[in-house]
């Protein structure tokens, strides 16, 4: 894995923006698996694989609470008790 795993292990759950080359203005995305090979993050139930050689930067994002509840329904969280 790549030297900075274990901050992006620590990343894994949560709401990242990632800047990737030839993509534009993605959106807040739910960070969902990190490997050797590269990241895989979903919005909206749909999963994406970002290749490393594709990926410029990931940073965590700050999420409203419409994301939150996306987080949540991605995770499988109930927020109810």
């Amino acid at each position: 894995m790549r030297s900075d795993s274990e901050f992006l292990g620590g990343l894994t759950g949560q709401v990242v923006r990632i800047v990737a080359v030839d993509e534009q203005d993605l959106p807040p995305l739910v960070l969902l698996e990190v490997s050797q090979l590269g990241v895989v993050a979903a919005r909206e139930g749909a999963a994406h694989f970002f290749p490393w050689n594709e990926i410029v930067e990931i940073t965590p994002a700050e999420i409203s609470t419409g994301d939150k509840e996306l987080v949540e329904a991605l995770l499988g969280v109930d927020s109810e008790p």
